[in-house]
């Protein structure tokens, strides 16, 4: 509950300058100030205002992550006939003419898939407004960076479906099986970013459990965000929309609070994304025969990313009260009434 100055005031009750205070203004001016500080629910009555922060050493993230980046385009061969003249050439199809200067692309639709376990400590913060007598909470401005320990390694793999092609430089045959990816290990891809943000303000239940003790459950609309490094080029994770629940306890003491939630998530989305992506060069593992290395360069368009993210988010988070902007003003004017009220007695 916000209170301003001006509506607790009567402009009939001015004093002008230089006019002296009767003893019956100052018991009004002095009641208007008392009504108006109960008025604004001074004490722990309701609607109080909280900024959280984030306790690093009590908040922390355990969970599977994984991300496909789902692509569609065409590989080719890195030869060139000036700049690289020995490289490998490409031509779709299983019969026909290779000739010595051809370097056909091949329509291939690949899908790369990163994974991994991370632990991280996390910091950030939030706002929280308590309605206690109302059995409700206001959150906002609920801002966490889930990777607070620092990068994450991720397996990383590529899928590949492609129509037949040959290769000179090595010589190799690539043979399509309908509906059956080629698979590909890559190594590592590192996970460097990974925020969740509020996207909106949401309400949520608050329920007491003991003196200055409540249960509370929240569920925050966020957009998750990050970075992740795969293949020599770092990929930005654009703004995926989720919902991230929140169930614990809030303890008040003074003016702090302090919330403490163990909450299991599962968060799954897909979105589509349609962006060209800069070439990307590719080292294929040669198949009939195998044993040689067949050096690519993929042109591809980003049409998706799939996210799955599922585990456990503990959040220790502690408040500091804020108060109202019109109640501190009206408790700047207190002592300045109990003068007057004083000097009236005189």
């Amino acid at each position: 509950m916000r209170c301003a100055v001006g509506s607790a005031v009567n402009p009939s009750h001015a004093v002008e300058p230089g006019v002296a205070l009767s003893r019956t203004s100052v018991h009004q001016a002095f009641a208007i100030v008392i009504a108006a500080l109960t008025a604004c629910g001074l004490g722990r009555a309701g609607g109080e205002y909280y900024e959280f922060t984030l306790d690093p050493a009590a908040s922390a993230l355990s969970a599977q992550f994984g991300l496909t980046f789902q692509t569609n385009g065409t590989l080719i061969g890195n030869w060139d006939a000036k700049t690289n003249p020995k490289g490998t050439r490409t031509k779709p199809g299983l019969f026909g003419p290779f000739g010595p200067t051809e370097n056909e692309p091949v329509a291939v639709q690949i899908a790369a898939g990163v994974s991994g376990s991370p632990q991280s400590a996390n910091t950030g913060g939030f706002s929280l407004s308590l309605n206690p007598p109302g059995g409700s909470l206001q959150l906002s401005d609920y801002s966490a960076n889930l990777l607070a320990a620092g990068p994450v390694s991720l397996g990383a793999e590529l899928s590949l479906l492609y129509e037949t092609f040959r290769t000179r430089n090595p010589d190799s045959l690539y043979i399509a099986v309908p509906g059956v990816p080629f698979v590909l290990p890559i190594g590592e891809a590192t996970l460097t970013e990974l925020t969740a943000v509020q996207t909106s303000g949401v309400a949520g239940l608050l329920t007491p459990s003991g003196p200055d003790l409540y249960d509370f459950a929240v569920a925050i609309p966020v957009s998750l965000s990050g970075r992740v490094n795969v293949l020599g080029s770092e990929f930005e994770l654009p703004g995926l929309p989720a919902v991230l629940p929140l169930t614990g306890q809030i303890s008040l003491k003074d003016d702090t609070a302090r919330l403490v939630s163990q909450q299991a998530f599962d968060l799954g989305n897909s979105v589509p994304i349609g962006q060209k992506l800069p070439q990307l060069p590719l080292d294929l593992p040669t198949i009939l025969p195998p044993g040689g290395t067949a050096h690519l360069l993929l042109n591809l368009v980003l049409e998706q990313i799939d996210v799955d993210f599922a585990g456990q988010l503990t959040t220790t988070a502690n408040g500091v009260l804020i108060p109202e902007p019109g109640a501190a003003a009206l408790l700047w004017l207190f002592p300045v009434a109990l003068r007057l009220r004083t000097r009236a007695r005189r």
